[in-house]
């Protein structure tokens, strides 16, 4: 909730999708985000997203598995930041 509260603190319109606790995203939306149902639905609505995971192999189903953020033909502008102590993704 840092990050979410930093960026709505600082003006940024700001969508959230939170796969593990449908309670945040109660409490983002609380302070003005937007949820998301998946993280290709965020991705097709932003033009940056921000991945804050705690492992790699989370990162890898946010972009890569079956609700993946990384369609192309759904969001071509769309760039993604990985924001979690993780190894690098090859």
């Amino acid at each position: 909730m840092g990050v979410v509260r930093s960026l709505l603190r600082a003006g940024f319109a700001h969508a959230v999708r939170d796969v593990r606790r449908r309670g945040r995203e109660r409490e983002a939306a609380a302070l003005g985000a937007t949820c998301h149902a998946s993280p290709a639905a965020l991705v097709a609505a932003c033009e940056i997203a921000i991945v804050l995971v705690v492992d790699a192999a989370q990162v890898d189903d946010v972009l890569f598995g079956r609700d993946r953020a990384r369609r192309r033909r759904a969001c071509p502008r769309a760039s993604s930041m990985i924001a979690s102590t993780v190894d690098p993704i090859t």
